[in-house]
């Protein structure tokens, strides 16, 4: 076993993991990270990390409980925000 990110959440940090919901591993080997934050939505986040950790993407903007990202072919990133009732398609 590997610990990718993590360990726990350090409330407000981009990249520390508090409820990662969904995960995708991507054609570079990058792991695309649906954060839903905690039971409020705070931290709310989708990231992107490369195979050694390191932060690559991450995107947050207005996210209340993130449940999934998924990267498009045209390489956007569709992403459920669940509190806020909608589904966007994001540009990298």
């Amino acid at each position: 076993m590997k610990n990718i990110v993590g360990p726990g959440c350090k409330r407000g940090i981009p990249g520390n993991v508090e409820m990662p919901l969904a995960v995708e591993r991507l054609p570079n080997g990058s792991t695309l990270i649906a954060d839903a934050g905690d039971e409020a939505g705070f931290g709310s986040e989708i990231i992107e990390i490369d195979c050694v950790g390191n932060i690559v993407w991450n995107y947050n903007e207005g996210l209340k409980f993130a449940h999934s990202g998924r990267r498009l072919r045209n390489g956007n990133t569709l992403i459920t925000d669940t509190t806020n009732n909608r589904l966007i398609e994001v540009t990298p």
